[in-house]
Formats: C-alpha cells, sequence, structure tokens
C-alpha cells in the first residue's frame, strides 16, 4: 500500500485540484446567478409599481371637456358660469341688397344658385330684426350653461322667394344654439327674390345669428 501511494500520488493531487476549482467556480456562478435573479426581481417591482402621475385637479382632460352635458367634442365655445341664468338676445346682420357688378360677379353655381344676387327680406332690415326677436326663444340648456355665440345660418332663396336648404356653416357650438336659429329661419315668410336683368332667379344667401347673455 505505501508502495502504490507514492505512484499514484501526483494523480490524486491533480484530481483533488480539479475538483476544488469546479467546486468554488460552482460557487461563484451561483453567486452570479443569484445577483442576476434578484436584479430582475428588483427591477420587475418597479415596474408594477410605477403608476401614471394624477391630473392635477384643477386640469381639464379632453374627455371631461367633451362629456360635459350636450357639448360636442368638437364645440369652439366652453360654458361660461358667470353668464349662468342671465337673460338671452338675438341681433342678426343682412348683406346689402345690391346687384351684381359684372358678368362674372353674376355666374350661377353647378345648381343654378347665384351668390352674389340678393334677395330682400318683406320690409328690409328692421322687419326682419322684429322677426327674430318676436320668434327666437334663447336656448334653455344654453342659458343655464352660461353659453353663447354666433351661429351662422345658409339657406335658399327660390325664383318665388321661397326658403329652402336651410344649415349651418360653422364650427359647432352646441346647447340647442343652431337648432333654434335654424327653426327660426326655416319658418320666416316669402322673401323678394334675387333678381338679375330684370328676372328673378334662384339665389344663396346667410345669416348670421348671435346669441348673446347680459352681463
Amino acid at each position: 500500500m505505501n508502495k502504490i501511494m507514492p505512484k499514484y500520488a501526483p494523480v490524486l493531487i491533480v484530481a483533488l485540484s480539479f475538483l476544488f476549482v469546479r467546486c468554488t467556480m460552482g460557487g461563484e456562478n451561483k453567486d452570479k446567478m443569484a445577483e442576476t435573479t434578484t436584479d430582475t426581481m428588483t427591477n420587475t417591482n418597479m415596474s408594477a409599481t410605477t403608476t401614471t402621475a394624477p391630473t392635477p385637479a384643477n386640469q381639464t382632460t379632453v374627455s371631461d371637456t367633451a362629456a360635459m352635458k350636450n357639448m360636442p367634442a368638437n364645440s369652439v365655445v366652453k360654458p361660461n358660469p358667470a353668464k349662468k341664468g342671465k337673460k338671452g338676445k338675438v341681433s342678426i346682420t343682412m348683406s346689402e341688397n345690391k346687384a351684381a357688378s359684372n358678368a362674372a360677379a353674376a355666374a350661377a353655381d353647378n345648381e343654378g344658385y347665384y351668390t352674389n344676387v340678393y334677395p330682400a327680406y318683406p320690409g328690409g332690415q328692421k322687419a326682419l330684426e322684429d322677426y327674430f326677436a318676436k320668434n327666437v326663444q334663447y336656448p334653455q340648456d344654453a342659458t343655464d350653461n352660461g353659453v353663447e355665440g354666433t351661429v351662422n345660418v345658409s339657406f335658399a332663396v327660390d325664383e318665388s322667394g321661397k326658403i329652402s336648404g336651410v344649415k349651418t356653416t360653422n364650427s359647432t357650438i352646441g346647447y340647442g344654439l343652431e337648432e333654434e336659429a335654424k327653426r327660426v329661419i326655416s319658418k320666416m315668410p316669402a322673401w323678394t327674390p334675387g333678381s338679375l336683368k330684370g328676372k328673378n332667379v334662384k339665389t344663396r344667401y346667410s345669416i348670421p345669428v348671435r346669441f348673446e347673455l347680459s352681463e
């Protein structure tokens, strides 16, 4: 036995050294794996606890604005709390009735309507203002929310003076303003039709209807 041990001593030493190195490296790898696992868990926890900062209390978001009562998302006005419940009034303007100055200005569109030949409300500007004063009802929803603005209403007047094709051409205000302006204009009596070279023609006309609340 004593004779065999010296013979195999170098082999045993190498084998023991190899096992020692493997054990040492294995421990280091385990430590590295543990560190990696810890880092991953930490990052995961950080991601899980990250939240979006809350919107400040005094900041109105797009969705909040669009959600306001009867207020379209594309509305060009916002309710004015200072004017809630105030008395409403309506004013209008009417383009001057005049003949086209030249043939180009008097050309009809592809539907046969003229835009630079003007019809006339019976009785003129004062009569039209009186008609609006007697017939317009300021929308209650607009009054309750302090909403005002100008509604541009376009319509056609045929050769006999009849009103048709009433529509709004402005960005939406809402709260019933567009509907009321169209309602009142649709019920107007027949106009004096536009005339070109002594002949009645179809025309298009527009009236800006201004809804205002008193201070």
